[in-house]
Parts: structure tokens; sequence; C-alpha cells
């Protein structure tokens, strides 16, 4: 009897529950369970290229005045980029203009000299005619014995004069052809652009 007695006491040592040595429980809040969104960003070293490059390049040389776009803008084909000091481009045009107003002046001048110089070639070939005429002329009186010998030099000596006058003058017409048709001085080429444009 003294013995089961022992066994239940030893049973219940210890401390009483709630009184135990280790610390309180820590207090922690309830929230009902949800979903959101999560934002996460990293943050890189890096450079950006383009996958096509162009190459813009004005028509004209001059100073720039004005620009109509920014690094990075959008544009449409067409649309202006710069705008270009004018003036010089002006002086050169006037300066173009005057010299294909004096070559075409200095063909049509070619042209008026190789007319004159074909009627005048005209009138070589009808002199040369008219002195061997006289030369034929001449010879029959001649060997008729109605006409001297000198007059009959003469005649030769016109036409070989009349035959030297013909054959310069075409030589003349010949120079003149080939002024007419290739200038010393070519006809300067007006370029398509003459006045600045804005650079599109």
């Amino acid at each position: 009897m003294g013995i089961a007695g022992f066994a239940i006491a030893s049973c219940q040592s210890g401390p009483p529950q709630g009184m135990s040595g280790g610390p309180p429980p820590t207090a922690v809040d309830i929230q009902p369970v949800a979903t959101e969104r999560l934002t996460d960003s990293d943050i890189y070293i890096a450079r950006l290229d383009n996958r096509q490059l162009a190459t813009v390049q004005p028509q004209v040389s001059g100073e720039v005045t004005e620009v109509f776009v920014q690094l990075g803008d959008q544009i449409s084909a067409g649309a202006p980029l710069i705008q270009i000091q004018p003036l010089r481009q002006e002086a050169i045009t006037q300066s173009e203009t005057a010299n294909v107003a004096a070559a075409q002046a200095a063909i049509a001048s070619a042209e008026a000299n190789l007319q004159a110089a074909r009627s005048a070639l005209r009138s070589r070939e009808a002199d040369l005619e008219l002195a061997q005429t006289e030369q034929e002329r001449a010879r029959q009186l001649v060997s008729e014995g109605a006409l001297a010998q000198e007059a009959l030099d003469q005649a030769t000596r016109t036409v070989i004069q009349a035959e030297a006058n013909l054959e310069s003058q075409r030589d003349q017409i010949q120079a003149l052809e080939a002024s007419v048709r290739q200038p010393s001085k070519p006809l300067p080429l007006l370029k398509p652009m003459l006045l600045p444009q804005p650079l599109t």
C-alpha cells in the first residue's frame, strides 16, 4: 500500500500547467489568404545599337540654319530634316545660268556664221564656174588667133584663184560646223536642285 502511494506521488510531481520556465509564446497577426502581383526589377548596364544606319548627306553645300528633327524622332519619307542657307547656292545658280546663256549665245552666233559661210560658198562656186567659162572662152579665142596668150594666162590665174577661194571657204565651213557640233566650252549642266530646299 505504501509503494502504490509513492508511485502516484511521483507521477504528479513537476511544475503545474502554465507555470513552465520557458519564454511565453510570440503573438502573431493572422491575415486572410489572398493573391496579389509581385513586381521585381533588375538593373543592367548595356548599350542600344540601331538595326539600320543611314548616312544623310545634302546635295548642296552651305550653312545649316535650322534643324527640324531631334535625336530619336520618328520621321516619314519626304519629311524635311534641315534647312541650308540659300545665299551661296543662289549665287552659284545665277553664275551657271549666266554661263549657259553665254554658251547658247556663242552657239547661236556660230550657227549664224555658218549660214553666212554657206552662202559665201555658193558665191565662190559661182565665181569658179564663171572663171572656168572665161578660161574656156579665152582658150578658144587664142586658138583662133583672135586673142593674145596673155589673156588666156590671166583667165587661168583667175580660175586658180577661184579654186583656192572655194577650197578655203569649204575649210571655214568645216571648222564652223565642228564648233557648232562640239563647242570649245561645253554648255554647263544645271544641277537638278540648284536652289536649296529642306534636306529630306
